[in-house]
């Protein structure tokens, strides 16, 4: 997921290999992008269990907040995302996708073409020019 957000008193832990068992679902390839290989590994081989602030402090969850305001945060983010114009929440996520292949360079070109895309939204000329007018203010 983009977006991980955690009710406070979560734990997460990783018993595969405690019980016998090796990484499956692609946990070989999502963790270390996640927490790093060194964290990764640590978590897998070790099985121990962390709390959310340890999960959001090394990158496993991107937030943390009350249990009872969990549904209520997940939902506020979600419509804002959901508000935003899709073409640049699109390419932003494809771009981001993207970047962990490559070189500087053509993650620049292709940001370079994704911002022209975004350009073309008709949209997205109007929230510019919103935003440039609240800027003036």
């Amino acid at each position: 997921a983009d977006v991980r957000i955690a009710a406070e008193g979560t734990r997460f832990g990783l018993p595969d290999t405690a019980i016998g068992l090796s990484p499956t679902s692609g946990m070989t390839w999502a963790l270390p992008r996640l927490i790093g290989w060194g964290r990764a590994v640590d978590l897998t081989l070790s099985g121990r269990v962390i709390d959310a602030a340890e999960a959001e402090r090394i990158g496993l969850v991107t937030r943390v907040v009350p249990p009872e305001r969990l549904i209520e945060e997940a939902l506020a983010y979600a419509k804002a995302i959901a508000a935003a114009p899709a073409t640049g929440v699109a390419l932003t996520k494809r771009l981001y996708a993207e970047s962990t292949e490559g070189d500087l360079a053509a993650a620049t070109r292709r940001e370079i073409e994704a911002e022209l895309a975004c350009f073309a939204e008709e949209e997205t000329k109007e929230r510019f020019r919103q935003f440039l007018a609240r800027k003036k203010s």
